[in-house]
């Protein structure tokens, strides 16, 4: 789901339940994504619907998921990415 999203960055291949990946949209010079990636952890765990943490791969701030539930469906992964997309708006504007 992340490669198939222009507005997703995978960083590192998920050989766990653990993906690192980094919000950028296509309009955001490399400073603004570098912090926008830096406050969305906190904006979607404010927003109450995901979870998710912030970490650092090769210096660069970036988002990791952590997804162990057997349970865990297609839809479930779509409310992440929508809920990170929804918290990047809230944290520019």
């Amino acid at each position: 789901m992340i490669e198939a999203s222009d507005d997703f960055e995978l960083l590192a291949p998920a050989v766990t339940s653990i993906t690192a990946f980094r919000h950028r949209p296509p309009d955001l010079d490399t400073d603004r994504a570098e912090a926008l990636n830096e406050a969305i952890p906190a904006a979607v765990q404010r927003r109450g619907h995901a979870f998710l943490t912030g970490t650092r791969i090769s210096g660069a701030a970036a988002l990791r998921a952590c997804v162990l539930h057997p349970g865990t469906t297609k839809d479930d992964l779509t409310v992440l990415l929508d809920e990170i997309r929804a918290a990047a708006r809230e944290v520019t504007t």
